[in-house]
């Protein structure tokens, strides 16, 4: 079967680092032949892996290691939505169904919701790992492969 999902950086840090659910998201990602993800995930991503460098919990080699394969995996394997005037305004209209809702959170989902318009009928999973958001997303409709706890 083939589909589309997107990513958020929760799920997209997952491939890269050895993190409870690394297992789930690697098989999440198997399945659809598309990939989507909003720049802002590279960003986030990014800043992550320099913290956990700073903190001493990658090593400079495996810091290195690891951005380029976050580079390699990015530039191959994603495509890219873009930060708009739709996708904040989107992250606006989400934040009205979902009160409580960090903004970085709704910003991801309006980015999916965005996707989910473009390409209906084509059904689009999101894909992460934070399950306050994955509950979000289940709410307005999203399939989720890694289901939300609680």
């Amino acid at each position: 079967m083939s589909g589309v999902a997107y990513l958020d950086t929760s799920a997209f840090l997952r491939l890269f680092l050895d993190e409870p659910e690394s297992g789930q998201v690697s098989q999440a990602v198997q399945e659809p032949t598309e990939l989507h993800a909003l720049r802002l995930v590279l960003t986030e991503a990014r800043v992550s892996l320099e913290r956990l460098r700073r903190e001493g919990r990658l090593t400079t080699e495996d810091h290195a290691s690891t951005m380029d394969a976050v580079d390699l995996y990015w530039e191959t394997q994603i495509q890219v939505v873009e930060m708009s005037e739709e996708v904040f305004l989107s992250a606006e209209r989400v934040a009205t169904l979902q009160p409580g809702l960090r903004t970085l959170d709704a910003l991801h989902l309006g980015a999916a919701r965005i996707l989910r318009d473009e390409l209906r009928p084509t059904p689009v999973a999101f894909i992460g790992c934070d399950h306050r958001l994955l509950r979000a997303a289940s709410t307005i409709g999203f399939s989720t492969p890694i289901p939300p706890a609680g």
